[in-house]
């Protein structure tokens, strides 16, 4: 299986020089409009430009579609642009228990303010592993299987932000796929770093928006049998 790791950036080289340091070889799409800002990452890292701000959803339906064309790419690794502690061997590691178990998506455990992404000790999975099923994976740094991606389907662009990954989990489980955290695998998430600096907070991160939608596709209160 090969595995590409891939970054959604927006208008902060800062941050993807960043992901660049830890983990050489990833692939940077950037959602803004000021590629003069990326000219010392030229010479480092692949970059595809979007030229519009297409925000987390519909930029990351972007880049899984460039990434869907090439032949030999099996899961892409989908990294926010501000995760710290990860490295090319836990992607290895990480393929190695996706291969071994056929998981459609697995994640880090990192300090999301939803406790089911953190470590745990009860509810094991793969106890000699530490892998635990979960209901839905909080998307900072999930690797994705491009098979379920395509059979999933792209994520919904009329969440720009929230809720974008509670619905494709919803999704994801409709079909028998399975969603796993690692808990032998950790990493920090700084946090809505290019939101606030950008000013996008109010519409990625709209959390009556989110539920509105979420209640509008799938019947009140449906989805949160997934929270």
């Amino acid at each position: 299986m090969t595995v590409i790791p891939a970054v959604l950036s927006y208008n902060r080289p800062d941050l993807a020089e960043m992901m660049y340091d830890q983990l050489s070889g990833v692939v940077i799409f950037e959602n803004g409009t000021l590629p003069e800002k990326w000219l010392s990452l030229q010479v480092h890292c692949q970059q595809r430009y979007s030229k519009e701000n297409r925000f987390f959803s519909g930029g990351w339906n972007w880049a899984m579609r460039e990434l869907a064309s090439l032949e030999d790419n099996d899961a892409v690794w989908m990294l926010n642009s501000d995760v710290q502690g990860i490295s090319y061997e836990m992607m290895l590691e990480l393929r190695k228990f996706m291969v071994n178990y056929d998981y459609a998506v697995i994640s880090p455990a990192f300090n999301s303010p939803h406790a089911h992404m953190q470590v745990q000790s009860t509810d094991l999975l793969k106890p000699a592993e530490r892998l635990r099923k979960v209901k839905w994976i909080d998307w900072t740094c999930p690797l994705v299987s491009m098979k379920a991606w395509r059979d999933v389907g792209e994520f919904d662009e009329r969440f720009k932000g929230y809720g974008a990954d509670v619905d494709w989990c919803f999704r994801a489980a409709q079909k028998g796929y399975r969603l796993v955290v690692s808990d032998s695998h950790e990493c920090f998430h700084l946090g809505s770093q290019t939101a606030l600096s950008e000013g996008l907070q109010g519409v990625q991160g709209n959390e009556a928006e989110m539920h509105r939608l979420l209640d509008e596709k799938w019947g009140p209160g449906a989805w949160s049998r997934l929270a």
